[in-house]
C-alpha cells in the first residue's frame, strides 16, 4: 500500500471513530520517516491538517505528530498558511501547542516550503508574541528567517523596544530578541532613533524534525531562504563599523557625493526594495527621478506593495508636490483598478499627482480615472470629485492658467455627467459637485484665475430639491457667496464687465431661491418659466408655491420639527423670529438667503434679539 493511500486511510479511520488516538499516533510514527523522505500530496496534507486543527482533545504527543507530518511535496499556498496562523492565534492560551505550530512555522519558512506572504502581513502580531516567554525563542526562529526591508513599521521598532525596556520581563531567549532587534534595524534604520547593541551570533534551534525537513527541502531541489544576515556584502560593507553578520539594506544611506551617485544611476533596473530604500533620503528621491529622466521603467507591481503607496503619499505630502516619475508608474495600475483597493491611499496621491502639461495628466492617469467615474458607483464618483478637486487646489499655483482651466472644465463635465446619470437622486454625488463649486470659487477669488466659475442649473436646483437640508444650506450659502464676496471682488479689480453673463446668472439664482424658500412663489421663478414647466404648474395641486417654503420644504422641515419639539414647542407655532434663530445656526445658507434679500427685515429681527 503507498505512503498517501496508507496516509489517508488513517486519518479517515480515526475521524469515522474507528480507531482510537493512541492507535493513530503508533501509525503515524510508523510512517513519519517514510513522510519527511517524500513529503505529502496536497490532498493529504489538507486532510492532515484538517485532523490537526479540528480536534480540540488531542493530546501533546499526537499533536506534535500531527504536525511532523506536515511536509508538503510542493511550495504550500497561502491559504493553508493562514488555517494554521488562526489555529495559533486561536491557541495561545496553550504555549505548548502554540510553540508546536510556530517551531514548524519557522522550519518550513527557512526551507521556502511554505508562502510567507501571511507571516509578512502579521509581523506585529507575531512580534506581540515575544512578549510570553515559551513562545519567544522559537517566534524569534520564525521572525529572523520572515524578517526582510519593507516589513519593519515604526509600530514593530516601537513593540520590540517596549519588550526590551520592561524590567518586569525575564527573557529567557533575551540574545535572539536582541539580535532581532539589530536585524530589524538593518532593514529600517531610519526607524530607530539610535543604533542598537551588537548582536551575538544566532543560536538557531534544531531537532529531528528540522533536520529532516532540511535533507527533504535539499534532495527535492528546494532554495533554502537566505536570512537577512546571510545575504552576500560588498567590498565596500566589509571594511565597514557594522557587525560582520549583518549589513546595512539602504544603499543609498552610504551615498557621499556626486561620484556615489553616479555609481547607482548606472543601474537601468529597479526594484521594490530599491525604491522603498530610495524614498528614506534626499538621495534616493535623485536616483528615482535620473531613472525616470533616463526613460527606463519601473516595476509593474509597485502599487501591489501597500507600503511603497504609502512611502510615495508620505513623500508627497512633505514635500507639499508630486514627484516626476509618479505618472509613469500609474497606467499599468489604473487600467485593472476597481476604485475600491486601497481607495484612500490612492486618491490622495492622484491628488498630488505631477504633471506639465493637461496632455501629459490625461494619458497618464485621467484617461483611466474618468473611465473608472463613467462605470463605477456613486462612492467612485464621490471620491474622484474630491481627488479632483484637491488636485486643483495643489496645484493651481504650480501650472499655467491655461492647464487649470482646462482641468476645471473637465470635472466639470464629469459633474454633469454623473448627475444626469443618477437622475439628481444622489445626496452624496450632489453634494461633492456643490463642495466642488464652492472650492472653486475660493481658488478663483484667491489666485487670481481670470475666470469665474459658476454652478450650473442643475447642481443649484438639484441641491433645493433635495431632501437634506445641508445640501440647501450649502447651495443657499454659495449662491450668496456669488453675490457677496466674489461680485465685490470682480467690482474692485475692473473686471466686472467681463463677467456680465455670470452676474445676470447669479442675480436669477438668488431670485428664484429666495421666491422658492420665502416668497411661496416658486411658480412665479425662471425656473418654472418655460412652456413645458408653465403646463407643469398648471397640472400640479394649488398648494405647489407652499410646498417648497421654508417651512413645508421636505428637506428643512423634519429639522425645525426636531429642534421645535426639542424645546417642547409646536413646530407649526414657530413665530418668524424662532424660525430665524434655528436656521442661523443650523441651516446657514437658507438665512443668509434671507438676509441678503431682505435686510432691514433682518435688521429688525437682530433689534429684537
Amino acid at each position: 500500500m503507498g505512503l498517501q493511500r496508507e496516509l489517508l486511510e488513517h486519518l479517515n479511520a480515526f475521524s469515522e471513530k474507528k480507531v482510537s488516538e493512541k492507535v493513530l499516533l503508533n501509525n503515524l510514527n510508523n510512517l513519519l520517516p517514510s513522510i519527511w523522505r517524500h513529503g505529502l500530496s496536497e490532498g493529504n496534507f489538507d486532510v492532515c491538517l484538517k485532523t490537526f486543527v479540528d480536534n480540540k482533545s488531542l493530546n501533546k504527543n499526537t499533536r506534535k505528530c500531527l504536525l511532523q507530518c506536515l511536509v508538503p511535496r510542493k511550495k504550500l499556498p497561502i491559504r493553508s498558511v493562514n488555517v494554521l496562523l488562526l489555529w495559533f492565534f486561536s491557541n495561545l492560551h496553550q504555549p505548548h501547542d502554540a510553540s508546536l505550530a510556530v517551531h514548524w512555522l519557522s522550519v518550513m519558512i527557512s526551507h521556502n516550503l511554505i508562502d510567507a506572504e501571511p507571516v509578512g502581513i502579521m509581523i506585529d502580531q507575531l512580534l506581540m508574541c515575544l512578549f510570553n516567554e515559551d513562545l519567544a525563542g522559537s517566534m524569534c526562529d520564525v521572525l529572523k528567517t520572515a524578517m526582510k526591508p519593507g516589513l519593519v513599521s515604526l509600530r514593530s521598532v516601537f513593540i520590540i523596544q517596549s519588550l526590551l525596556c520592561n524590567q518586569d520581563i525575564k527573557l529567557k531567549d533575551k540574545p535572539k530578541v536582541l539580535y532581532l532587534q539589530r536585524l530589524m534595524y538593518e532593514c529600517s534604520p531610519s526607524l530607530f532613533n539610535s543604533s542598537p547593541i551588537r548582536a551575538l551570533p544566532y543560536k538557531e534551534s534544531k531537532d529531528a524534525f528540522s533536520e529532516s525537513v532540511a535533507q527533504f527541502a535539499f534532495q527535492n531541489k528546494f532554495l533554502k531562504t537566505i536570512p537577512v544576515h546571510l545575504m552576500p556584502r560588498s567590498k565596500k560593507d566589509s571594511g565597514s563599523n557594522i557587525s560582520s553578520s549583518l549589513i546595512s539594506f539602504n544603499p543609498f544611506k552610504e551615498i557621499n557625493g556626486m561620484k556615489d551617485l553616479a555609481l547607482q544611476m548606472r543601474r537601468n533596473e529597479i526594484s521594490i526594495f530599491d525604491i522603498n530604500s530610495a524614498l528614506g533620503s534626499k538621495e534616493g528621491l535623485m536616483y528615482l527621478c535620473w531613472h525616470h529622466a533616463m526613460g527606463w521603467s519601473f516595476p509593474k507591481e509597485i502599487f501591489a506593495s501597500l507600503e511603497t503607496v504609502e512611502k510615495l503619499l508620505d513623500v508627497c505630502r512633505r514635500v507639499k508636490s508630486g514627484l516626476n516619475f509618479i505618472p509613469a508608474m500609474m497606467p499599468g495600475f489604473l487600467l485593472s483598478w476597481d476604485g475600491e483597493e486601497n481607495h484612500e491611499i490612492i486618491y490622495e496621491l492622484i491628488s498630488w499627482m505631477h504633471f506639465e502639461t493637461f496632455e501629459d495628466l490625461y494619458k497618464n492617469v485621467l484617461f483611466y480615472v474618468v473611465n473608472l467615474y463613467l462605470t463605477g458607483t456613486v462612492t467612485n464618483k464621490v471620491n474622484i470629485l474630491y481627488s479632483l478637486t484637491k488636485l486643483i487646489a495643489n496645484k493651481v499655483t504650480a501650472l499655467p492658467r491655461e492647464v487649470t482651466v482646462l482641468l476645471i472644465a473637465l470635472v466639470g463635465k464629469l459633474v454633469k455627467i454623473g448627475l444626469c446619470g443618477t437622475a439628481l437622486q444622489s445626496s452624496m454625488l450632489l453634494m461633492a459637485s456643490v463642495r466642488f463649486y464652492k472650492y472653486l470659487s475660493f481658488i478663483e477669488e484667491r489666485y487670481m484665475l481670470g475666470t469665474w466659475t459658476i454652478a450650473p442649473p442643475f447642481v443649484v436646483f438639484g441641491a433645493l430639491f433635495s431632501e437634506c437640508f445641508v445640501l440647501i444650506s450649502e447651495i443657499c450659502s454659495l449662491v450668496v457667496r456669488y453675490n457677496t464676496v466674489m461680485l465685490e471682488k470682480f467690482t474692485s479689480l475692473g473686471l466686472i464687465d467681463k463677467f456680465e453673463e455670470e452676474e445676470e446668472i447669479i442675480k436669477t439664482y438668488l431670485k428664484d431661491l429666495y421666491l422658492f424658500l420665502w416668497e411661496g412663489q416658486a411658480s412665479k421663478t425662471e425656473l418654472m418659466a418655460s412652456e413645458v414647466n408653465e403646463s407643469l404648474v398648471r397640472n400640479m395641486a394649488t398648494e405647489f408655491d407652499s410646498v417648497m417654503t421654508v417651512r413645508n420644504h421636505s428637506g428643512i422641515t423634519p429639522l425645525v420639527s426636531f429642534l421645535a419639539l426639542q424645546f417642547e414647542r409646536d413646530p407649526k407655532a414657530l413665530t418668524d423670529e424662532d424660525l430665524m434663530k434655528m436656521l442661523m445656526s443650523y441651516c446657514e445658507g437658507v438665512f443668509l438667503l434671507k438676509r441678503t434679500l431682505s435686510p432691514a427685515e433682518e435688521n429688525s429681527q437682530m433689534e429684537v434679539e
